[in-house]
């Protein structure tokens, strides 16, 4: 029974991958906002002996749960991370993670006579 369990341990394992880096999830003129607060957003997908899929990870939804927790303002700054969590060979877990800041429109100016 020992062996076992010390053989679950060890088979088990996660790693992370970063996706990607955008500077902002809509184009945005640098000096048309300020930034306001972090939100994230996740997406899960699991995998029953690694190849029958139960739900599937997704970055869109992923972004959208991320968006919100922005009241709809868009989001600057936008990072997406991927964690792969093992537990050999029953199941596979996948974890998108996207990250951003929040902005806050900036009043625009006007022009003076």
């Amino acid at each position: 029974m020992c062996l076992v369990l010390l053989l679950g341990l060890v088979a088990a394992g996660c790693s992370t991958y970063s996706g990607g880096v955008s500077p902002s999830n809509v184009p945005l003129d640098p000096e048309s906002y300020t930034p306001g607060r972090s939100v994230s957003g996740t997406s899960w997908g699991v995998n029953i002996l690694w190849f029958i899929p139960v739900s599937f990870a997704s970055t869109q939804d992923a972004l959208v749960s991320a968006l919100g927790g922005s009241n709809g303002r868009p989001i600057v700054l936008v990072t997406a991370d991927t964690r792969k969590y093992y537990w050999i060979p029953l199941v596979y877990v996948e974890r998108i993670k996207v990250e951003g800041t929040t902005t806050k429109p900036v009043a625009a100016k006007t022009p003076s006579k």
